[in-house]
């Protein structure tokens, strides 16, 4: 089994929960590109996004690292995906909906609401 871990210094790894070892590892360690929230999504769950505290969304997709939404309100607390939607929370309250997830996150296309 492979386990995604991240944290402030703006780091992911896949570390083999057999081994303990680092499997993979992406980004550059950067306090404004620390992760503060992450799920699993995409086709059988095999995506993982991450939200930072610079309010970029990014996403682990075959392999690669890639930031997919920049700019966005403010440091994300909360990211989750329901079928093909991917739903963001950010600490100032806006919550957005970006349908389909894995075709329009790319293009930025969203749907938001403030709380």
């Amino acid at each position: 089994m492979r386990v995604f871990v991240a944290d402030e210094t703006a780091l992911i790894k896949e570390v083999s929960a057999d081994t303990g070892g680092v499997v993979q590892q992406w980004g550059e360690q950067s306090r404004p590109g620390a992760v503060t929230a992450m799920c699993f999504g995409g086709p059988d769950e095999q995506e993982v996004f991450l939200g930072r505290k610079s309010g970029t969304l990014s996403v682990v997709r075959n392999s690669e690292l890639v930031d997919i939404v920049e700019g966005c309100s403010a440091q994300f607390c909360g990211l989750v995906v329901h079928e093909d939607t991917l739903i963001t929370c950010a600490e100032d309250g806006v919550v957005k909906y970006v349908l389909p997830m894995v075709q329009r996150a790319s293009s930025g296309h969203s749907r938001q609401r403030r709380q």
